[in-house]
């Protein structure tokens, strides 16, 4: 019942985030690089320190969304200790495993190799060399993207492979079995200049992008290639984005989401703009020419980053730019539902920002971007029928930070983080955080005879009209959510909170800007001054009971 309840004061901060954790803490060297990713609570990071002795891989892995970490584990099974090399996509969660691909110098030259585990990170298999057309340590990977589709076991890395007296090389390889076993690569592109390189994988289909200079020498441009089954065949032709414009080698990005395919790059033309082409058939056919995104089109302004994002009716960009501030990038935000003819842009932030980081529901078109401020990471979300970006707020603020990413929960709607921090003149250290959109927050001042209540907000805009619910318990636990749900509320099942579930008194409305009251109660004696508690909220739908977003577990004291 009620009377079983907690107490406290308003938190600074009204978006709930989770305290840092360090990731890293068993180690003594200067970590390098780091990437990071998740699902269904299963979060793992990946980074190079110099811990044994020269350079080695390390994984951690947490199986609470990131809130703490297991013991770090070397991966790369290289006792020379050789240069390694990590990428934003170097680790992958997928299917309750984890996979994870580097560059490395074991053989002389920087050679790809990878590596899986099936026991959620304590335990990875013998590094495999990735074949890249060439023996090993004859030519050099410089650049590679890692996608992984659990339910048809695709594991495929397109690569940028560079060759003496050969010249560039765009390569892919694949795996059909989980990452057992790799065929010989695929060479799309051969040529004395290639720039950046991604791939996506969505709907069955993988979705393959680079920049070269086949048309014109010096002069890179995006091309694209797609295939429908798993990457054995594809299209006879790659198709040419940015016909005799250049680009800029440092930003490519595709994005598939369905029939649609968006493809972003940095435009260097006499009017530098972050630029993009569209496909509304699979990548069948493409606009004509290239469209330029928004307010980024400026001799001066050098748009950085662009990251796109599909809502259900609109595509998004993220980009930084110095149009405002001479020099400095601050992070903006676009949005087109005409295929580029006519934009919404906002101005996320007017301080620094760079690294950002876009992730979200596309079906529902709710999503946040990240991004690194240098000494703050910050982040915006946008839960609106259509994109807006609500206030930012700081996830993180200490030292110096680098190699800033952000990986989406899907289940869970959890956007996590990780990130290389220096403090003072001291090494760099693996840090990781996280949030949820969906956020609770106890109001009023909760000790006995005082009024107290609880407010919802961020919920996503397709919930409104729905009711969420606050639930209650004296310790945190692994309760699922009923009727056939699974996902963990994050509480124990004490009597606190079987005395309080389902309480209508500790129910609000969810409006349609997803924010919503409980009433006012009053707070009882019988609950002893410094006891903590535990609380979260999810939403349910009327009728059948479906439940929706649920917030992070906040930990409180009665006063």
């Amino acid at each position: 019942m009620l009377l079983s309840l907690l107490a406290l004061a308003l938190f600074p901060q009204s978006q709930h985030v989770r305290p840092p954790v360090r990731v890293d803490v068993a180690n003594s060297g200067s970590a390098e690089r780091v990437a990071s990713d998740i699902e269904d609570r299963l979060a793992v990071v990946t980074w190079v320190d110099d811990s044994l002795g020269g350079e080695h891989v390390w994984c951690s892995a947490s199986t609470d969304g990131g809130q703490s970490f297991g013991a770090a584990v070397p991966v790369d099974a290289d006792p020379s200790g050789a240069d390694k090399g990590l990428l934003g996509s170097s680790i992958r969660v997928a299917g309750g495993s984890a996979y994870a691909c580097w560059m490395d110098g074991r053989n002389g030259n920087a050679d790809l190799y990878f590596s899986f585990s099936r026991d959620r990170g304590v335990s990875w298999s013998a590094p495999l060399r990735l074949d890249d057309g060439h023996g090993g340590g004859f030519a050099r990977v410089e650049l590679f993207r890692l996608v992984v589709d659990a339910p048809s076991q695709l594991v495929a890395v397109l690569m940028r492979v560079s060759a003496p007296g050969i010249g560039s090389e765009v390569r892919l390889v694949r795996s059909t079995d989980a990452g057992l076993s790799f065929g010989p690569s695929t060479l799309f592109r051969l040529g004395s200049n290639v720039g950046r390189v991604d791939l996506d994988f969505d709907a069955g289909r993988l979705h393959a992008v680079w920049q070269d200079d086949k048309a014109a020498p010096g002069f890179l441009e995006p091309r694209y290639q797609r295939s429908d089954d798993l990457g054995l065949t594809w299209l006879p032709t790659a198709a040419r984005l940015a016909p005799g414009l250049m680009t800029d080698p440092s930003d490519l990005r595709v994005l598939a989401d369905g029939p649609r395919v968006a493809v972003v790059w940095q435009e260097i033309s006499a009017l530098c703009s972050a630029a993009l082409n569209l496909s509304k058939d699979g990548g069948d056919t493409w606009l004509p020419y290239p469209r330029r995104v928004a307010g980024s089109i400026s001799p001066a302004c050098m748009p950085q980053n662009p990251r796109p994002f599909f809502t259900p009716n609109e595509l998004v960009v993220a980009w930084a730019d110095d149009r405002l501030v001479g020099g400095l990038r601050t992070p903006w935000l676009a949005w087109t539902s005409d295929d580029g003819a006519t934009w919404t842009e906002r101005q996320l932030f007017n301080t620094p920002g760079s690294e950002l980081r876009i992730r979200g529901d596309s079906d529902r078109g709710t999503f946040a971007v990240l991004w690194n401020g240098g000494t703050q990471i910050y982040a915006s979300v946008s839960r609106a029928a259509h994109p807006e970006p609500q206030p930012v707020f700081v996830v993180h603020a200490g030292g110096h930070m680098g190699h800033v990413g952000m990986a989406r929960d899907g289940a869970y709607d959890d956007l996590f983080s990780a990130w290389l921090e220096r403090t003072g003149g001291g090494d760099d250290h693996v840090w990781a955080a996280g949030f949820r959109a969906a956020n609770l927050v106890p109001a009023g001042l909760f000790q006995a005879g005082q009024s107290f209540h609880f407010e919802a907000s961020n919920f996503p805009h397709d919930e409104h009209g729905w009711r969420f619910q606050v639930a209650v318990a004296l310790a945190p636990g692994a309760t699922p959510l009923p009727f056939g749900d699974g996902r963990l509320l994050g509480l124990a099942s004490d009597r606190l909170f079987l005395a309080t579930a389902g309480d209508p008194l500790l129910r609000g409305l969810l409006l349609p800007d997803g924010s919503g009251t409980t009433p006012s109660l009053i707070f009882p004696a019988s609950v002893p001054p410094g006891t903590a508690l535990r609380l979260a909220a999810v939403s349910f739908a009327p009728g059948p009971v479906a439940f929706g977003a649920i917030t992070d577990v906040r930990t409180v004291f009665v006063n």
